[in-house]
């Protein structure tokens, strides 16, 4: 202890010494002389024997470094395993490089090739994409190394992983078999333990090296969002309001505000060739109304409470199939590199509309695209479309030497065509295919790994912070179209907005559903699942308790159950409805149409979706439901109950509660009703009388009940959100009779 009563920092260790610091500087001005004496005497030396000696030196030299290129420093093991990367994303191809190498460390080549596996840390075998668990590597004899890619399987689990190679030495006894510091030397005339062993027989040389599969982590997002979208291009004339009434462009987000979205998103960046006289460019490559909309569309969905978003066709373009006007519409398109397609029967190969994922001038569009949202302050999210490729046989050669694929034995040798026709009517045959279908899942997989390789150039590159969300096809969780929701995750992407669409039966919706909830993990990523206005592809639903249900009543059901089942162990954050153009009009595509249906009664299921994902997620004070009876005379009134419950601590003031105008349903009185107020916990159920005007046998008799409840905003508690619309809308469906 010190004299003030604290321990004593330890302290260093201090060497004495026995001469004063004047002679200790006085012996090292001595030793510098000495040494610079020294250097002076060699380099005359050195000097004097390059002048008499110099070309057999260099000649020397040279001969050692050729050698030293040629040899490694030593060959202690005779092969060497290398990893590009130490870890990777799930959308990571393992690129892994063996050199093998004779005693003296001259790289060699095996008349067998190594056999390479991956191993989890239970050392159990890893099977990867396409039934592969062995992969066979390739010799470049430019590098004289081998050389092979491990495609990360589909979602796999996080963790370590292990690379073994393995392969049959033809010269064993000449390699030394116990590692330098494991030798000991020998004490009698008898062989002591750690020398070297008689080898006999055949002999495996086996090396081992680590690596690292990683997921993001999963950004955070307030749940309960809801997106409305509009696709077509900016409006220049009038759009139908839901009240029926016309009004400019602003009117796409009454549509948003009427269904209780908080957020509105724009299809901002497509390219469209219209006409030859309005051709695009590198230099524009954008139909440039709609880039120049976004900053007003921005200001004016804030100014009413909402966020907004703008998304890019990453690589579709418009028109897709040749017309009148344009015979060859790629013409009047920026001069990308387009994906090509082959005829399976005559060979001939033609451009698609599709860009290629090769083409970097298209990357860097997207990324221009991408930095010109970041840095505009109107725009809260940004996102992609058609982000994937059809066909693409372009392709193929790049894919192959990349892929464990299984390949004829002259593939070398074969002509490109020769190569491309191979590979479509490989994924054709295997997609028609109910099993075997390896070829096909690695094409599938290769193009879901470059396309989200391309997003997180864009992402990282362009240093974007927003919130980044691709739509993805939901079909066999988008692998069919070479897209993965998990590697777009890892990629960057915030939010996933699988599409609920095209599916003509409720076996085929109940398949898509098991498929999602199957393949991901609880948590693992953000996704907001969506549906489209289409009597097309809704009306077709089988008959559910003898009867058949109307379009707009498919698409809730679709909705609320994506929202509560895609996701296993919790609910989507929220959902998005497709979209606003094709409620306010009649969609042009006859897929996309509303059918006997007008567009309020589409809006108002997907808004009494959004409703039910937000009552899952608790972010509202009060809850409401609806009473209707499944049948009624048409003409004869019938009651309807609204059922509001709170579910918070404190008191809820002056609710409205308002029937909405829906085809053949009249209210009988009031239309419009309030609660002054319902105290914590409280419930309460408001009557309305309403009738069925007149049939419509385009539609069945069957007709739609709708409320909307609104109350006004306050601080209800911690888990209610002050940020979301308060708004709530119940509905069912009814059979006239």
């Amino acid at each position: 202890m010190n004299h003030s009563g604290h321990p004593l920092r330890e302290s260093p260790l201090i060497m004495l010494g026995y001469e004063s610091p004047r002679a200790r500087r006085r012996r090292r001005q001595v030793q510098q002389q000495s040494t610079c004496c020294c250097c002076l005497l060699v380099v005359t030396c050195i000097a004097i024997l390059l002048i008499l000696f110099g070309g057999k030196m260099m000649h020397w030299v040279r001969e050692r470094h050729r050698q030293a290129q040629e040899t490694r420093s030593h060959a202690d093991f005779p092969l060497d395993l290398t990893i590009q990367q130490p870890s990777y994303y799930r959308y990571g191809l393992v690129k892994i490089s063996l050199v093998l190498t004779d005693v003296n460390g001259k790289m060699i080549r095996a008349e067998t090739p190594p056999k390479i596996i991956v191993r989890d840390t239970k050392m159990d075998i890893v099977t990867t994409v396409g039934g592969v668990d062995k992969l066979v590597p390739r010799f470049e004899a430019s590098e004289g190394r081998y050389v092979c890619y491990w495609p990360i399987p589909w979602n796999a689990a996080p963790g370590r992983y292990i690379v073994e190679a393995q392969v049959e030495m033809e010269k064993p006894q000449q390699w030394e078999w116990i590692a330098p510091g494991q030798r000991k030397k020998k004490r009698g005339r008898g062989q002591e333990e750690g020398e070297e062993p008689a080898v006999e027989g055949q002999a495996f040389c086996v090396v081992r090296e680590p690596f690292d599969v990683v997921a993001r982590r999963r950004r955070k997002i307030e749940p309960g969002m809801c997106v409305a979208t509009w696709e077509p291009d900016f409006p220049g004339g009038q759009i139908m309001r839901p009240d029926g009434t016309k009004g400019d462009w602003r009117a796409m987000l009454d549509w948003a505000q009427y269904i209780g979205a908080d957020t509105f998103w724009f299809r901002g960046g497509v390219t469209t060739a219209y006409n030859s006289s309005q051709a695009l460019s590198f230099d524009q490559p954008w139909v440039k109304g709609n880039i120049e909309a976004l900053a007003a569309l921005g200001d004016e969905a804030h100014r009413r409470g909402l966020k907004f978003g703008a998304w890019a066709v990453a690589y579709e373009t418009y028109p897709n199939k040749p017309t009148p006007a344009l015979p060859d519409p790629n013409m009047y398109k920026p001069p990308y590199r387009f994906a090509k397609d082959i005829s399976r029967s005559s060979g001939k190969v033609s451009d698609t509309c599709w860009v290629s994922l090769l083409d970097e001038e298209r990357a860097r569009h997207l990324q221009e695209f991408f930095e010109y949202l970041q840095a505009l302050p109107q725009v809260d999210y940004i996102g992609l479309d058609y982000m994937r490729v059809e066909r693409a046989y372009e392709m193929t050669e790049r894919f192959a030497s990349q892929m464990p694929v299984q390949l004829p034995d002259d593939w070398d040798s074969r002509s490109q065509k020769s190569k491309w026709l191979y590979v479509a009517k490989k994924v054709e045959t295997e997609w028609n295919q109910a099993s075997g279908r390896d070829f096909y899942d690695c094409w599938n997989w290769w193009r879901s790994h470059l396309a989200a390789e391309i997003l997180a150039g864009i992402i990282n590159q362009g240093k974007i912070t927003k919130p980044v969300w691709i739509f993805t096809l939901g079909w066999k969780t988008g692998h069919q179209h070479g897209q993965d929701v998990v590697m777009f995750h890892d990629a960057g992407a915030a939010l996933l907005a699988p599409m609920l669409y095209q599916c003509d039966s409720y076996e085929h919706f109940d398949f898509l559903i098991n498929d999602w909830r199957q393949y991901l993990q609880t948590g693992e990523v953000n996704l907001l699942p969506g549906d489209e206005v289409s009597d097309y592809w809704h009306k077709r639903e089988g008959n559910i308790r003898s009867r058949r249900p109307a379009a707009p009543e498919v698409m809730y059901q679709r909705m609320v159950r994506a929202y509560e089942e895609m996701m296993p162990g919790m609910p989507a954050v929220g959902l998005f409805w497709h979209d606003i153009s094709r409620a306010a009009s009649l969609g042009k595509n006859p897929g996309a149409g509303k059918g006997p249906y007008p567009g309020i009664e589409w809006a108002l299921a997907g808004g009494a979706a959004f409703s039910k994902a937000r009552e899952g997620w608790q972010v509202y004070p009060i809850t409401a439901q609806i009473r209707v009876p499944s049948q009624a005379v048409i003409g004869v009134p019938f009651e309807v109950r609204v059922r509001i419950k709170n579910r918070v601590k404190r008191a809820v003031a002056n609710i409205d509660i308002e029937l909405q105008p829906t085809p053949q349903i009249g209210a009988v009185g009031k239309s419009k009703k309030r609660v002054k107020s319902l105290g914590p916990g409280e419930e309460i159920s408001v009557p309305f009388e309403v009738k069925i005007t007149s049939g419509n046998a385009k539609r069945a008799n069957r007709f739609m009940v709708a409320a909307r409840i609104t109350w006004p905003h306050g601080k209800y508690g911690p888990r209610v959100r002050e940020d979301l619309p308060r708004v709530i809308i119940v509905m069912k469906y009814l059979d006239g009779k």
